[in-house]
């Protein structure tokens, strides 16, 4: 991170920005060290969305309560006609792993015909519960990301249902140890899985139960529909075993699709377009694209001593 810092305070943001996106494209940073600079870019998608109506305050809560229903009509009921409970999704964005297990919701909510809306969560600006209304909501799902500590929990407070399905180890810290949280409050954790499974599984399973179809998509297009979950699984969890699993993460990132549904109301087609064989193609020439930029930025760089002790040099 050092030659990171050294490179933006030396070279500007732009080229760090550069450096960061080469760094991805071989995996080697992890996604958390851009959080820093994504932070405007999501609240500008976050306010310049069609589907959110823009106030002056700039407020997460009234921008929230107007896209989940809070508003001053009631939404259970309209001309008489009761409008039956929707569900809502929290996924953890931008992630390649919670978008997936947002388009397992997705695929779910389309096969039983039951309405659902998602909202994308992120970790350095994440969703607060007096943002979110609870009105005419069925069941709030946390999916990848279970929010800050005691976020669920509070939740749970206003609303009927909360479902948790997540895998990372910072979940174990925002959640109440098992059994101990609110009735409501149903948590599957699983460091073994990435979100996305956790999600295919869960709603699979539910989806066998509560009617007669046993896939969300028949023959071919389920077995594509695997592929494209295994792979992002083994992206995620880092175990890099799938054949050509680099290439095909590289290709996959080098689509940029943006992962806000609410901004990219076409982002689940999208995903259910990609083509495995095609994402691996690209992603060949493009990281061998990104690994000439960075050898080349290599043999630019020379070492620069700002001290002594640990951290005492960076490139530059």
């Amino acid at each position: 991170m050092n030659a990171i810092t050294n490179i933006h305070q030396n070279m500007g943001v732009s080229f760090l920005l550069q450096a960061l996106t080469l760094l991805q494209g071989l995996h080697l940073w992890h996604p958390t060290m851009a959080f820093a600079f994504a932070r405007s870019s999501l609240l500008a998608t976050l306010f310049t969305s069609r589907s959110f109506t823009i106030h002056r305050s700039g407020s997460l809560k009234s921008i929230c309560r107007e896209k989940l229903g809070g508003g001053g009509v009631a939404m259970d009921q309209v001309g008489g006609v009761s409008i039956r409970p929707k569900n809502v999704v929290l996924y953890h964005y931008p992630c390649p792993d919670g978008i997936f297990a947002a388009l397992a919701a997705h695929l779910y909510h389309s096969a039983i015909g039951r309405p659902v809306s998602f909202l994308p969560n992120t970790v350095f600006e994440p969703l607060r519960v007096e943002d979110i209304s609870t009105k005419n909501v069925e069941t709030f799902y946390l999916l990848d990301f279970a929010g800050p500590q005691g976020f669920a929990v509070e939740l749970a407070k206003k609303a009927k249902e909360v479902v948790v399905l997540d895998h990372h180890k910072t979940a174990l810290e925002t959640l109440p140890p098992n059994g101990t949280g609110p009735p409501n409050l149903q948590v599957l954790l699983d460091m073994k899985r990435s979100g996305a499974t956790i999600a295919y599984d869960y709603f699979l399973e539910k989806l066998q139960v509560e009617s007669s179809l046993q896939t969300f998509l028949q023959d071919d297009d389920a077995s594509h529909l695997e592929t494209l979950f295994k792979y992002i699984q083994d992206a995620d969890l880092w175990t890099w075993a799938l054949p050509e699993s680099k290439q095909f993460s590289s290709g996959l990132s080098d689509c940029k699709i943006e992962y806000n549904a609410v901004k990219n109301g076409e982002v689940f087609h999208q995903l259910l377009a990609l083509d495995p064989e095609v994402l691996i193609k690209r992603g060949k020439v493009s990281l061998q694209e990104k690994q000439k930029l960075i050898d080349l930025t290599l043999d630019r760089s020379f070492v620069v001593s700002l001290g002594q002790g640990k951290f005492g040099q960076c490139l530059s």
